[in-house]
């Protein structure tokens, strides 16, 4: 549903197993005509009005060859870093890969992965707190990284998880306590049954 009642404001909803670019395209469609015929109606029908979100690059998206920039970026980058950072910093960030990296620079503990089967680092979970507006261990573990998407990544790797966001958010003792354990709940209950199905 998509409601241009008002100039300032307007609200695109779709079914939650859409994608973004659908919705954008959606939105942008109905923007489009509702503006052509209202400001611009020399230049309706709506296709002459310019819509490019099928064509606009991603945040980050700015990559022609993905495997020279992997082959640069190990050039400049991979000392210190597990194997399959790099290409994992690339697969997730794009083009603002060195923004993650950058963070870790003067910082080797963050240059290291969090649990042993995930390429996540130190770094990231920084970055999703500072860039991402992560605010809960359970955003910055479940949504802005990959660490916990294939399954509980341990006590070790959220304890660590916790101290560098909990660092970054100003966290008491308790909170990260409270915390680590939300994200327990959230991999013994029914939340992670429904991302199952």
């Amino acid at each position: 549903m998509i409601d241009v009642s008002a100039v300032l404001f307007i609200s695109c909803t779709r079914k939650p197993t859409t994608g973004a670019r659908v919705i954008a395209k959606a939105c942008g469609s109905t923007i489009r005509r509702s503006s052509c015929q209202r400001w611009r109606p020399s230049l309706a029908p709506a296709s002459h009005c310019p819509l490019g979100t099928a064509s606009t690059p991603l945040p980050g998206g700015h990559i022609r060859d993905v495997g020279l920039v992997i082959a640069d970026a190990r050039r400049e980058h991979d000392e210190g870093l597990p194997t399959d950072t790099i290409p994992h910093l690339i697969a997730a960030y794009g083009s603002r890969f060195r923004d993650v990296l950058d963070l870790a620079a003067d910082r080797p503990e963050w240059r290291t992965r969090l649990a042993k089967d995930s390429p996540v680092i130190g770094a990231e979970l920084v970055h999703a707190a500072r860039k991402e507006m992560a605010l809960t261990l359970a955003d910055a573990v479940l949504r802005r990284t990959p660490l916990g998407a294939l399954g509980d990544p341990g006590e070790v790797a959220l304890e660590r998880a916790a101290a560098i966001v909990g660092t970054e958010r100003r966290w008491s003792d308790d909170r990260r306590r409270n915390e680590i354990a939300e994200v327990q709940r959230f991999y013994r209950g029914p939340e992670r049954a429904a991302l199952r199905t």
